[in-house]
């Protein structure tokens, strides 16, 4: 489908953007707090092939279709000041657990691609992972975050996950030929 949530926060203090979230979004938030989760920024360069080669192996023993790697690596390759790549990986203990790939394009981001461990997803370390690329891009003067794709059919999980981070519905218009 063709349709994606957008987290807006515009000009809002991080207190007013929490309070958006949904209570059960929030309570993972909080409980992935006080699990000692640690967010580091990787380089691009070597930080993205290993979240390619997770992300693949993911996408292989789940089924479900993403992104493809060659499109990711193609949008890094382009990039610039004004858009550019940030990757965060989430570790517990010393062990990577979760990563994700945000797009900066002028006052927007994108949330493009992630992976999580079976440590990760007990953790929460997505809610944590989120959360803190909010705290980050706001620093950096970013108004929203499209959080991707939903499909209430073949993803419900990651459609549910999305929406109870209080953000908008979006459709958008399909391509004709």
């Amino acid at each position: 489908g063709n349709k994606k949530i957008i987290k807006k926060w515009k000009d809002k203090s991080l207190d007013d953007i929490r309070k958006q979230l949904s209570s059960k979004w929030r309570n993972s938030l909080n409980k992935s707090i006080k699990t000692n989760l640690v967010i580091s920024e990787l380089p691009i360069f070597g930080g993205l092939d290993i979240l390619l080669y997770r992300y693949m192996k993911d996408r292989l023993q789940k089924k479900y279709r993403g992104v493809s790697p060659k499109m990711i690596k193609s949008i890094v390759k382009h990039s610039d000041n004004i858009s550019y790549p940030i990757l965060l990986n989430i570790s517990k203990n010393g062990e990577d657990i979760a990563m994700g790939l945000f797009l900066v394009h002028g006052n927007a981001a994108t949330y493009q691609i992630g992976w999580s461990s079976e440590c990760g997803r007990k953790n929460n370390a997505n809610n944590f992972m989120l959360w803190k690329a909010i705290e980050m891009l706001k620093d950096k003067g970013i108004k929203y975050l499209d959080l991707g794709g939903i499909n209430d059919e073949t993803a419900i999980g990651v459609t549910k996950f999305k929406r109870s981070m209080g953000g908008e519905n979006y459709s958008l218009v399909g391509t004709y030929s």
